[in-house]
């Protein structure tokens, strides 16, 4: 979690978590099949150890779609 442990150990931590989240992602056709990923896993959208989920086709992410004064 943020402020807890190595910076580096943690950003690392989130991208496996990512990645694992976009493994199971793959049993899905996003086109046909709804499903939602909730949670921020304690990082802010534009970090690098959320990229996996925030890039992969098909995923949006909600906070794109906000006013910006509304995230």
């Amino acid at each position: 979690s943020r402020g807890y442990g190595e910076k580096a150990d943690n950003d690392a931590k989130r991208k496996r978590q990512s990645a694992r989240v976009v493994d199971i992602l793959k049993r899905f056709d996003l086109a046909r099949h709804w499903v939602v990923v909730a949670g921020d896993l304690n990082e802010l959208p534009g970090s690098d150890s959320l990229a996996p989920l925030l890039t992969h086709p098909g995923l949006r992410n909600v906070f794109d779609k906000l006013p910006a004064a509304e995230d």
